[in-house]
């Protein structure tokens, strides 16, 4: 698993696989070809320890990102539907959301883009959730003739369905976070991890931005969640629905929902 994960890091940004010894260092080629210098530790029992990309000017070329939104899968008949919060939301630049899917926990099945000279660099995504603002279509700066694509202006939202899937098939997904970029600076636009970890025991250890599921038939004799809203205070002409992203979390009682108006200090309804 590490050799294929740097692997795939290596193609990404130089097109082609590095030596196959850990810690060797990337070919000079690729190194000049990206005029990026790598700083990379690595240890046998895991992925890197340490790594950051920098010019040899001491620039950012590939910074690497942290951000982190909590996610969950819920598993239907013929879909699943992706939910997250939104603590990604507080990086700087923060531009969207992007959803991978895959039949595979390295995501090869989704890497599939390529260079201009087609080797692959880039995983599809299956979805691109932006916010709503001044920044869409292609970043402007091509990296050997690919653009990425930043989003056409949907508006945030924190869940997707996806009904491109099979009953008892397993999927592996990835939510991740994305940045505008910086034309001025140079720096191509970066997304936070997706990573997925097989041991030898054939145990699944995904991060905190993938998820494994499996869409199944739901048991003879399942019912569907469902609600019932009651005004209980106050006086509203506006009209309240509720959508129901997780029904395993649904429990059989009754829930309280207070709203508060933002010109008052007592809650009106």
């Amino acid at each position: 698993m590490i050799g294929s994960f740097r692997d795939r890091e290596a193609r990404a940004l130089f097109g082609r696989r590095p030596s196959k010894t850990l810690g060797a260092d990337l070919p000079r080629r690729a190194l000049r070809r990206s005029g990026c210098r790598r700083e990379f530790a690595w240890k046998r029992s895991g992925p890197a320890v340490s790594s950051a990309w920098t010019r040899d000017s001491g620039s950012i070329c590939k910074p690497i990102t942290t951000w982190r939104s909590q996610r969950a899968a819920v598993a239907q008949n013929g879909s699943v539907t992706l939910y997250w919060d939104s603590e990604a939301e507080k990086a700087e630049n923060f531009e969207g959301y992007k959803i991978y899917r895959s039949t595979d926990p390295g995501f090869n099945d989704a890497y599939n883009v390529t260079d201009d000279k087609g080797v692959l660099i880039y995983s599809e995504p299956i979805a691109t959730i932006d916010e709503s603002d001044d920044i869409k279509g292609f970043f402007p700066i091509q990296k050997f003739g690919f653009q990425y694509f930043l989003g056409k202006n949907t508006g945030l939202t924190h869940n997707f369905t996806d009904g491109n899937v099979f009953n008892g098939k397993i999927y592996y997904y990835a939510v991740v976070a994305y940045n505008s970029g910086d034309v001025d600076k140079g720096i191509f636009p970066t997304e936070s991890t997706k990573s997925i970890i097989v041991d030898s025991n054939a145990n699944v250890i995904t991060d905190v931005n993938t998820v494994m599921v499996s869409p199944q038939v739901e048991s003879s004799g399942y019912q569907e969640a469902s609600f019932h809203l009651e005004n209980l205070t106050g006086y509203t002409t506006g009209k309240v629905n509720v959508e129901i992203i997780d029904r395993r979390l649904v429990k059989n009682a009754t829930y309280h929902l207070t709203f508060d108006d933002s010109t008052s200090s007592e809650v009106s309804y």
